[in-house]
């Protein structure tokens, strides 16, 4: 393995977390920003309030995106196994 191979599976490996964890950080970050605001607001000062809120909407997003996120894994972990495959031609197997 040279070193630009090994650097394009470190990037792609970068690339496929930010996009599984993009959508769920920016629900959190919504989220929590608005629950902030209504606090701010009306005075409340409970802190588990957004905590709870935020955990609900990462969930719920979780759970919305799920399909997407599954198949974005599966899609990196195949192509992975494939470049791993093309880069021991005798190690891969029958």
């Amino acid at each position: 393995m040279t070193p630009d191979q090994a650097l394009v599976l470190v990037r792609d490996a970068l690339l496929t977390v930010v996009l599984l964890a993009a959508p769920l950080l920016c629900a959190g970050i919504t989220v929590g920003l608005l629950a902030g605001v209504f606090q701010a607001v009306t005075s409340i000062q409970d802190s588990t309030l957004g905590a709870s809120l935020k955990l609900f909407a990462i969930a719920a997003t979780a759970t919305a995106l799920a399909p997407w996120l599954l198949r974005v894994a599966y899609r990196y972990t195949l192509h992975t196994l494939q470049q791993i495959a093309h880069l021991a031609p005798g190690v891969a197997g029958p």
